[in-house]
């Protein structure tokens, strides 16, 4: 998943182990630049999108976790359970 950055272009990569690397992208320069790593979840990742601002970096995951990321600090800000599940009173 691409954004723009100030310092150029940022690729956010989820790999089979957990965990989600950030890799720059610099104009003019061949390959890429690792960044950073996000910390390292159970499940695979399934998903990746940029809030539009470019600072929080969503993942979803096998476990059916929903986490929002710090794309600067690459702290966890929250999480959703997309796997509770909810009945209704009297069901």
């Amino acid at each position: 998943m691409l954004r723009p950055a100030d310092e150029g272009v940022r690729l956010a990569v989820s790999c089979d182990d957990g965990v989600t690397r950030f890799f720059g992208v610099d104009e003019g320069v061949p390959g890429l630049t690792y960044q950073r790593s996000l910390g390292r979840v159970e499940g695979r990742a399934l998903s990746l999108a940029w809030h539009p601002a470019g600072a929080t970096l969503f993942s979803g995951h096998s476990d059916a976790i929903i986490r929002a990321w710090n794309a600067s600090n690459g702290r966890e800000i929250y999480r959703i359970d997309a796997g509770a599940q909810r009945t209704l009173q009297g069901q």
